[in-house]
């Protein structure tokens, strides 16, 4: 070969091996990247194996100058090509390439030879023949320890020892971009780990916060239900005058609204999965929170709250916005002991944000400990009195809703937090369509399936007063017997969890034959809990009132 056609075919090689670097780099696994390289090799005219190095062994995990080779093997021998494993002792030329700097030049034959298993070794000079390529370059790809993680053959009549030196330069950049794969596999696993150690770090505050509410909200649910059971009594005893009987309704109603109100907050509070940020009213929300609070908070210990933000919207998760008041509320208490208040203000900032602020007037915290807050399980309580989780949960709540929170504090003096969040963009106007006026729904019949008696007949009783006709079923056999037994009903109304197991399935299913179909329960609304297919139907949620159940009993039947 010439001078000008040896720099000619050394470009072509130096190029070939560029385009399997820049396929290498497009990967991550190990496997992966050895698979691209060699067909990227092999798309340009070449002829490569690799051999995963693993311990005292060597893995073939990508050959295309050995198809041939391997079908010539595989017609007269029981071996396929995944049992081609060499031990690294048995081949002397790997065991030369793995202990040289720089690529070597092989004899085909000679290495065939040793890398048959030994049952076939009888076959290298056949195959040799076969494949008719006498010439090739061994290298080592290291990784960025040095140590061998694959050796690269790259065979061709035409190969010079200039090749050599570029074949060198290739298995480098190769064990680099194997190196660069392993350290961003590492990294979505640890950020996979991380993610979840989050998420249990804020269950398990969670968790705990539950507990250190759980007293108030005992006493809470106590105040609310006295009232409501003199009113019942009230109205069971001798004939009361108008004024009075619509006096112990109003404050049986009022005391459902604020069990319900109570009951909602504890389940979103509880939740286990990530909840999807919405448009939120921050003053509302941060209200919300604060009603849950009030049950936690001793007469000793005064509440005080302050909307100033209007109706200035953010994009947020309610449920996270409640642990971050949660937390800091808990903390003020605590620190607390002999009495105090505990301050929650809102306010628009000139430059637009919103700040929450929240002030204590305990003891303070020292200047030493200030800078140690928010770490994880750093906590200044007794033993039993705390994870240590509360503001490094709250850190990191704020700082996933792209906020700031800052902290103002000195020994005697209380404790002030404040929370700044961006305010959304504003909505764009949308055009709502005008509500169809609800049709009679004289004749259209309702099947409802609930096995909670009380329940049950409240369900009828104001359904056939609005005028429908009602069968009621209390479980999923006497309801398939219903339905077989039966005319088709015009909607299907059902609990979704029943002692014989989820509705869900067989309601998705007669959804898909044309029944109408509208979920009651008094679980909290999660898509990961009821099956893709059954989210999207209709649901109602416990508790509701008369004119929201038919309201939404008129829209289903709509559908």
């Amino acid at each position: 070969m010439g001078g000008e056609e040896a720099q000619e075919r050394r470009l072509e090689v130096m190029a070939a091996l560029s385009r399997a670097g820049l396929a290498a780099a497009r990967t991550a696994a190990p496997d992966a990247i050895y698979t691209s390289v060699a067909d990227s090799l092999r798309d340009a005219g070449f002829f490569v194996s690799i051999y995963a190095v693993e311990g005292e062994a060597a893995r073939l995990v990508k050959t295309s100058f050995a198809e041939k080779a391997v079908k010539v093997v595989e017609r007269h021998t029981h071996l396929r090509q995944e049992d081609f494993q060499v031990r690294l002792a048995d081949v002397p030329f790997f065991r030369r390439v793995l202990g040289s700097e720089d690529a070597l030049l092989f004899d085909t034959a000679e290495v065939l030879g040793d890398v048959f298993p030994p049952d076939a070794r009888w076959l290298a000079g056949p195959v040799a023949r076969v494949i008719k390529i006498r010439r090739g370059i061994g290298a080592a790809v290291r990784d960025e320890k040095g140590l061998a993680v694959a050796l690269l053959l790259l065979l061709g009549d035409e190969l010079v020892p200039l090749d050599v030196s570029t074949a060198s330069v290739f298995a480098q950049l190769l064990g680099v971009t194997l190196g660069r794969a392993r350290i961003t596999r590492e990294l979505e696993l640890n950020m996979a780990a991380l993610q979840q150690a989050q998420e249990q770090l804020v269950q398990a505050q969670k968790i705990e916060a539950i507990g250190r509410l759980t007293g108030g909200i005992a006493h809470d649910f106590n105040n609310l239900l006295t009232p409501a059971l003199f009113a019942v009594g009230e109205l069971q005893g001798p004939a009361l005058s108008a004024e009075d009987h619509r006096e112990c309704v109003d404050t049986i109603h009022q005391t459902l609204e604020r069990c319900a109100d109570l009951t909602r907050s504890l389940l979103a509070f509880g939740r286990r999965q990530v909840l999807t940020r919405r448009r939120v009213v921050l003053d509302e929300a941060v209200g919300s929170a604060l009603r849950l609070l009030r049950a936690t908070f001793q007469e000793h210990v005064r509440l005080e709250w302050a909307p100033g933000a209007g109706t200035t919207v953010v994009d947020a998760d309610v449920t996270q916005l409640h642990q971050v008041m949660i937390n800091l509320a808990l903390n003020a208490r605590d620190a607390m002991p002999g009495g105090g208040v505990f301050k929650v203000a809102t306010r628009v900032l000139p430059r637009g944000q919103v700040e929450i602020e929240c002030t204590d007037t305990g003891g303070g915290i020292p200047a030493s400990l200030q800078a140690r807050i928010y770490e994880p399980f750093f906590t200044t309580k007794g033993p039993g009195r705390g994870t240590g989780l509360g503001l490094s949960v709250v850190e990191g709540i704020v700082h996933q809703h792209g906020g700031t929170i800052a902290m103002e504090s000195g020994e005697g003096s209380g404790t002030t937090f404040r929370i700044r969040l961006e305010p959304a963009a504003p909505e764009a106007l949308q055009v709502r369509p005008t509500p169809v006026p609800a049709g009679t729904p004289a004749g259209q019949r309702l099947l409802v399936v609930e096995d909670d008696p009380l329940v049950r007949r409240t369900l009828v009783r104001i359904l056939a007063a609005r005028g429908y006709a009602i069968v009621e079923a209390s479980s999923l056999a006497q309801a398939r017997d219903l339905r077989a037994k039966s005319p088709p009903f015009d909607l299907l109304v059902t609990a979704v969890v029943l002692p014989a197991g989820h509705s869900t399935e067989e309601a998705v299913t007669l959804h898909r034959n044309g029944q109408r179909v509208l979920f009651v329960t008094g679980h909290p609304l999660d898509a990961n809990w009821l099956p893709v297919e059954a989210s999207r139907l209709p649901v109602l949620q416990k508790p509701f009132g008369p004119g929201e159940l038919i309201a939404v009993v008129e829209a289903a039947l709509r559908q």
